[in-house]
């Protein structure tokens, strides 16, 4: 099956304020100043990565960005944190930045002063300090026109060779200071109809490309075990997802907020979406969340497939997670989702593919592969979601195969016969 690749950097929730107020802007896990810096030592890797093998480059088609760049609607730590986005566009060599409006963009909490009627001294303005950005939610957007759209319908769709992008601001309704509104996301009834009949209509005109659709909040139940219960879901998410089901493709869903990473298929039939939620970037994470979560920064290889006869997708994820003082590629499952994981639609035979690995070692004179080595070998097994890990060591046992795991890893690290 022959296909072109696209590669989507994404990253969520930074998060940009001041520590104090003698400090520049920064995501607010950094307490100890540059070197706690994420983004800062995210650019420094990516420049570095330029000089070493194609392998190792680090380096995208298009920078995602699923929302809350700022906290508490800082206005300093928007424009900042919208800066260095552009930096780091620049660095991956991406060709445009596309992000979606969170709830910390909105300055949603209002006093009791805004309450007071006929107090006309009295101006509140949430959405202000996002839309002085004219390059603001997208520099994909052709003209002025594009980002006006977005803010009064909340959403737009973004066309560009090999890829159609859906931007939805979930945080639409978050100017109404309202704490049902403010509390959640949701996609409007008239913007979901609307939604529907656009949709089919635009990826009726092309099905071999990739579908991604962007938004902040989580459009399906996302309650993590041990950890608060969230009763915040998107409103209208449930119809979100069956329309973009009734296109007949496969979407990427990628969404931030919860600063907890995971990846699974939507519940559905065939052609149900793959929702990634991406980890936090730059949140300060405490608690139960500190125990199973790390920041996180992903890379994901995207297979453009020709959809005309069924929907179908792969993909490759390269996902690397913050230690505090610098980015390494993630293997343990407290750091967030693992580094060469992945996705295909439809789900491949992992017993087939431990089958494949079993033909390497019988018709090669070799003790050992590292994983990445069998990854090469067989590369079905570049595609696997992480719940299906779960399975990978009794598979291989069961077919005569030894493999070496670190306590509490994702992945094994070597393969033998």
């Amino acid at each position: 099956m022959s296909s072109t690749q696209l590669r989507l950097a994404v990253l969520s929730d930074l998060h940009y304020d001041r520590v104090t107020d003698t400090d520049p802007c920064r995501p607010i896990t950094a307490r100890n100043g540059v070197a706690g810096d994420p983004m800062h030592g995210l650019l420094q890797l990516v420049k570095q990565s330029s000089s070493g093998s194609p392998a190792e480059l680090l380096s995208a088609d298009y920078l995602l960005c699923a929302g809350d760049i700022t906290n508490r609607a800082s206005p300093d730590g928007f424009d900042e944190g919208w800066r260095q986005l552009k930096e780091l566009q620049a660095a991956l060599g991406a060709k445009h930045l596309l992000a979606v409006t969170g709830n910390h963009e909105v300055n949603s909490r209002a006093s009791e002063r805004d309450n007071q009627a006929g107090n006309s001294e009295q101006a509140l303005d949430p959405l202000s300090v996002i839309q002085k950005q004219v390059d603001y939610p997208s520099t994909a957007f052709t003209n002025d026109g594009d980002r006006w759209i977005y803010w009064g319908r909340g959403y737009q769709i973004v066309e560009q060779p090999n890829a159609l992008f859906l931007l939805i601001n979930s945080s639409h309704f978050h100017p109404t200071t309202r704490p049902n509104e403010f509390e959640r996301g949701r996609v409007g009834d008239v913007a979901l109809q609307l939604l529907r009949e656009e949709l089919k209509a635009r990826v009726s005109k092309g099905k071999s490309r990739a579908f991604v659709a962007l938004m902040h909040h989580h459009p399906i139940p996302h309650q993590p075990l041990g950890l608060v219960e969230d009763r915040t879901n998107m409103y209208n998410g449930a119809q979100l997802m069956e329309a973009l089901q009734e296109t007949g493709v496969t979407w990427l869903v990628i969404h931030g907020h919860k600063h907890y990473a995971r990846l699974i298929p939507s519940q559905g039939g065939m052609g149900s979406p793959m929702v990634f939620s991406a980890g936090s970037f730059g949140a300060f994470l405490d608690g139960d969340l500190a125990l199973k979560m790390q920041q996180q920064f992903y890379i994901i290889e995207m297979d453009v497939l020709d959809q005309s006869l069924q929907p179908k997708a792969r993909a490759h994820i390269r996902a690397l997670s913050w230690t505090g003082s610098g980015w390494s590629y993630n293997n343990a499952q407290r750091g967030g989702l693992p580094d060469r994981c992945g996705f295909h639609v439809p789900n491949f035979d992992l017993e087939e593919a431990i089958d494949s690995v079993v033909n390497v070692f019988a018709n090669e004179d070799i003790p050992y592969l590292r994983w990445e080595e069998v990854l090469g070998r067989v590369p079905i097994l570049r595609h696997l979601q992480p719940a299906d890990t779960r399975f990978l060591r009794g598979l291989m046992e069961s077919k005569g195969l030894h493999s070496t795991w670190q306590d509490g890893d994702w992945l094994p690290t070597e393969v033998a016969r």
